[in-house]
């Protein structure tokens, strides 16, 4: 297919393949643009690949879509831009990477991209790719579409105390075999709890972790260190802004908060950073309570921004 038109659009729809990757190839004369997604399906807890290829003849140019801190429902981690290779034909093959980290779980659209492409005769074609259907589930095993504190889980039950023991058991022999006995026992319980128990969510974990040191703060516990409170919010943070790593520095996600969030949530994002940092690293001894306040409100903070991102999309 040819066109001669400036601004002339070329499409042909993307084959999917289930729980593989997703490619679209659309074509018009000597220019070829290939949007590729290294899968379908994935959890909350994985990232997503998105490859831009343009072919181009000689003396050709690309200009890529502007892509901010999202494509769609997805953040934006990172980006790369490959060297062009040139084929024996002349023509040359240009590539844009980007690293896409979901939110929370649902069916999303990678949206469709425009690609344009100015020609050494001056003229322009825009090529333009179909939207890519993603499916993102959830790494628990319950539902987390409401993320909500709730109420803490009670005490774990104990066994029915058993009737007055006869005098007989507390030989020493006997009591270290039942001690013995009980501590295998024990320690075979934990080992399949870690077992069948689900991947943390870390917005989850941290919610319900700051709430459970508020709540030992109001009655009358200690304050938390600083170190226990970054443990819980610090992941939490990372996730909602998409930083690769759930240990990211401060100077790592003030950067890409600067970049994503808005100026109240940002503001919140910074104050909690820069006092997690000092309490962490100054020497001197931080308020704990204040602290535990900040990290809570940047968690819920973010959490608002990225639900609003969700219902104002269309």
């Amino acid at each position: 297919m040819r066109l001669s038109t400036a601004g002339a659009t070329a499409m042909i729809a993307p084959a999917a393949i289930a729980s593989g990757p997703i490619e679209a190839l659309v074509e018009a004369g000597d220019v070829a643009l290939m949007i590729r997604a290294d899968r379908s399906t994935l959890t909350t807890a994985d990232t997503l690949t998105l490859r831009l290829e343009a072919r181009i003849p000689p003396g050709a140019g690309v200009q890529w879509p502007e892509v901010e801190g999202a494509i769609g429902e997805f953040t934006v981690v990172d980006r790369l831009g490959l060297p062009p290779k040139r084929a024996a034909d002349g023509r040359r093959t240009l590539a844009r990477i980007f690293t896409l980290a979901p939110f929370l779980p649902g069916e999303y659209e990678i949206p469709a991209l425009e690609v344009a492409f100015e020609l050494a005769s001056g003229e322009t074609i825009s090529l333009r790719s179909q939207p890519m259907r993603i499916e993102v589930t959830t790494v628990l095993d319950e539902e987390p579409a409401e993320l909500s504190v709730g109420e803490p889980a009670g005490p774990a039950e104990l066994p029915e105390e058993p009737g007055p023991p006869d005098l007989w058991p507390w030989v020493a022999g006997a009591a270290g075999a039942a001690i013995a006995a009980a501590a295998g026992a024990a320690v075979a319980i934990q080992r399949r709890a870690r077992r069948e128990r689900p991947a943390p969510d870390a917005i989850r974990s941290a919610r319900l972790g700051l709430a459970s040191l508020g709540a030992r703060l109001a009655a009358g516990g200690a304050a938390p260190g600083a170190a226990e409170i970054d443990d819980l919010a610090r992941p939490a943070v990372a996730r909602l802004l998409g930083a690769r790593h759930a240990g990211a520095t401060s100077a790592e996600l003030a950067e890409i908060a600067r970049r994503l969030v808005p100026g109240e949530t940002l503001a919140s994002v910074e104050q909690y950073l820069r006092s997690a940092d000092e309490a962490l690293f100054s020497g001197r001894q931080g308020d704990g309570a204040a602290l535990l306040g900040q990290a809570s409100a940047a968690v819920e903070s973010l959490l608002a921004w990225r639900q609003s991102l969700r219902e104002a999309a269309p």
